[in-house]
């Protein structure tokens, strides 16, 4: 893992920036949930991506940061960043184009003839703006993993390099 040291500070500073959007996340989902203007499995999707990639973020950072990170193969690492930047920005995005958006009124009235439009249209922008969120966090995981993938390439360049161990 020696040859991620060069992307070293920039894979930090990349977890860093999706750590705090996962933050950013909860918190949104949290308050909209609790308060009636965010829910569905979209919302939902949304929390579920935000702690998985918090709870992958958390670790590879301090991975990273204590030179832990070898115990992990470079093959290994590409995969976990590919499923994590899929986890936090295709798994919300599919549940909200399936048709799940929020809404504060039965699904069979239209949202102009809702009494709570300003609810509806509240939850319906907090659902966007932590699906934006999701989708960033997502879009870091993927610059993760294109490192990860050079990393990954170099290795096998080197290895083929070196050829097999003669025998003794």
């Amino acid at each position: 893992m020696a040859l991620l040291a060069p992307y070293a500070k920039w894979l930090i500073a990349i977890h860093s920036l999706s750590l705090a959007l996962c933050v950013a996340i909860i918190a949104l989902s949290g308050y909209a949930t609790s308060f009636g203007f965010g829910y569905g499995a979209a919302m939902a999707s949304i929390y579920v991506a935000a702690i998985w990639t918090l709870i992958v973020d958390v670790a590879e950072i301090s991975a990273i940061a204590t030179s832990r990170l070898a115990r992990l193969s470079e093959l290994h690492l590409c995969l976990l960043e590919l499923v994590t930047a899929a986890i936090s920005f295709l798994f919300p995005l599919f549940l909200y184009g399936v048709g799940s958006s929020p809404s504060a009124c039965p699904k069979d009235v239209p949202i102009s003839n809702c009494q709570n439009e300003d609810i509806v249209r509240k939850a319906q922008l907090r659902v966007n703006f932590a699906l934006i969120l999701a989708m960033a966090a997502g879009a870091c995981h993927f610059v993760c993993f294109v490192f990860a993938c050079i990393s990954y390439s170099a290795k096998r360049k080197a290895d083929k390099k070196e050829g097999p161990e003669p025998e003794s």
